[in-house]
């Protein structure tokens, strides 16, 4: 039965028995089955076999899989290819995994979360913004340990700035965040 199967597939994955998550799905697949080639593509990424990772990933996207793991997933393949501008591949990715998760509501990230894990992907740009909006929030006036984020914030907005080549203004939020 091809849910059952689909199942032992993901068990699979878990217990990281890669050969038979592999084979549990190539024997269940469906060529509308989006989750199959999700975990087809995240087991082969897993085995280091990046090309046949990308293509089942991009299967499950075009099958209107809005995961942002799977696109994290392809980003890191890309990546870990060692090609020539691997991590510039990744980029669109990464970014529209994070958009994905800003976007799903049902697990709610602060500015400063979402900016860092910009940062994590190397998205220094969208990160200086996020942190700036962090920095401008409401929240980060308040007296208390609260005020606590504006100091992060400074200092976690110049490491940003400086990865992006802005050395003169990493200085000036490098200095506010120690004021």
């Amino acid at each position: 039965d091809s849910p059952v199967l689909n199942i032992i597939g993901q068990l699979y994955y878990k217990r990281n028995l890669l050969n038979k998550t592999i084979a549990s799905c190539k024997e269940t697949l469906k060529p509308d089955d989006g989750n199959s080639y999700s975990l087809l593509g995240k087991a082969y990424l897993a085995l280091g076999l990046y090309d046949e990772a990308i293509e089942n990933l991009k299967k499950a996207i075009m099958l209107n899989i809005y995961d942002p793991e799977v696109y994290f997933s392809i980003g890191l393949a890309y990546e870990q290819k060692n090609q020539k501008g691997g991590k510039e591949a990744a980029k669109p990715f990464y970014k529209t995994g994070i958009e994905l998760i800003i976007t799903d509501g049902a697990s709610p990230l602060s500015p400063v979360e979402i900016a860092n894990l910009y940062a994590s992907k190397g998205l220094f740009d969208e990160a200086v913004n996020k942190y700036k909006e962090a920095i401008q929030s409401p929240i980060a006036h308040l007296p208390s340990s609260i005020s606590n984020l504006n100091a992060t914030g400074y200092a976690a907005l110049a490491t940003a700035l400086l990865e992006t080549g802005n050395i003169d203004k990493s200085i000036e939020y490098f200095q506010k965040s120690i004021q």
